[in-house]
């Protein structure tokens, strides 16, 4: 896990996609930081098992997007979709989202992140690249130093 603090918004990073792991890592959170709203990115999650986790009835959770992984898991794309319509289902209260891939989220990012949040990004190494490339573009830009 690595964090990065950036405009009081702060993101978390784990390399993993077990259930288990996720579970474990927003509940964590919540305990240290109650304040703070949690938007969670994750990686090509394939199993309906995660719709019956606790975290996702969390009121500290605001967004949940979804990342598939089309050009490396075959079918990727439909379980994923498929997963956010049950969390959908779940009227959590949370926003469920999806992302066509990797190379979506940083856009999605910068419209939804807000001062305060505490982002958790859960999966593959370019998942966690895509979204770390994310918060150093906006410190640069808040600092003046365009890339």
């Amino acid at each position: 896990m690595s964090n990065i603090l950036l405009r009081s918004a702060r993101f978390e990073f784990f390399e993993t996609n077990s259930a288990d792991e996720i579970e474990a890592a927003v509940a964590a959170s919540i305990s240290a930081e109650p304040d703070r709203q949690i938007v969670v990115i994750w990686q090509a999650p394939e199993t309906a098992e995660v719709a019956q986790s606790t975290w996702l009835r969390s009121s500290h959770l605001r967004v949940v997007v979804l990342c598939a992984s089309p050009a490396r898991r075959r079918g990727s794309f439909r379980k994923t979709a498929c997963l956010a319509q049950q969390l959908a289902a779940l009227d959590s209260g949370a926003r469920i989202l999806m992302v066509a891939g990797v190379g979506d989220v940083a856009g999605f990012l910068a419209r939804t992140i807000k001062p305060g949040d505490l982002a958790l990004t859960f999966g593959d190494w370019d998942l966690i690249d895509s979204v770390a490339g994310f918060t150093v573009k906006i410190r640069q830009q808040s600092q003046g130093n365009r890339p």
